[in-house]
């Protein structure tokens, strides 16, 4: 929640038009969704992750947040990720499993 004050103020310091990208979520929680309300009441466009449990986003914070952008995880075939969070939260889906990437020390390119 410190965080999320953090960015808040930060935002409002700044005046200028800003992202915040979430990657965290647990059980339903009022106050984690206020917090992350109180972001999007500012102007602040906010992204958060559905989950990786297999289950209804709808039930997890902050992805149950009607004012926030819920993405759930696609596979390489472009269908939703076996493990991915689901329901009518979700807002798009973006690659999330199988994805060819680069690494140190990767001998073949993508």
């Amino acid at each position: 929640i410190a965080g999320l004050e953090w960015v808040q103020r930060s935002v409002r310091a700044s005046g200028r038009p800003s992202v915040a990208s979430l990657s965290l979520g647990g059980p339903g929680s009022t106050v984690v969704d206020i917090a992350v309300a109180k972001l999007t009441s500012d102007n602040i466009h906010v992204i958060v992750a559905a989950g990786n449990d297999g289950i209804d986003a709808g039930t997890q914070s902050p992805a149950r947040v009607p004012s926030v952008v819920t993405v759930a995880a696609s596979n390489i075939a472009d269908q939703q990720a076996w493990f991915s969070n689901y329901g009518k939260v979700i807002t798009i889906f973006a690659p999330g499993q199988d994805i060819i990437s680069t690494w140190i020390g990767n001998t073949r390119v993508s």
